[in-house]
């Protein structure tokens, strides 16, 4: 029934806008971060460490691609939601002034 659907559309718009702050930040790499002084110069932790930054660099590149597309659809979401609302708005408009909806005489 259509009584039962919810769409929280100001959940949807917060969520997208998180996304695309996590997106504005998540390019920090070893430019912003001393691996040598937190780590040493070698050592095992120093090895691990820049593994990990080899392997984040992939990773958050296809990270970063795939929350753009969720954050897509989701302001997809948000935009057909206040659409609907505007024209469902309009047309409760046009009925209360006297006017059928869809027109006809």
């Amino acid at each position: 029934m259509a009584s039962d659907i919810f769409i929280p559309g100001d959940d949807l718009e917060q969520a997208s806008q998180s996304l695309g702050s996590i997106q504005d930040t998540i390019d920090i790499g070893t430019g912003n971060f001393n691996f040598d002084l937190a780590f040493g110069s070698s050592g095992r932790m120093r090895q691990a460490a820049g593994n990990f930054e080899r392997a984040w660099k992939d990773g958050r590149t296809q990270l970063k691609d795939q929350m753009g597309q969720i954050k897509k659809g989701m302001d997809q979401i948000v935009d057909g939601i206040t659409q609907t609302d505007n024209q469902l708005g309009d047309s409760l408009q046009g009925d209360s002034s006297g006017q059928a909806a869809g027109g006809g005489a």
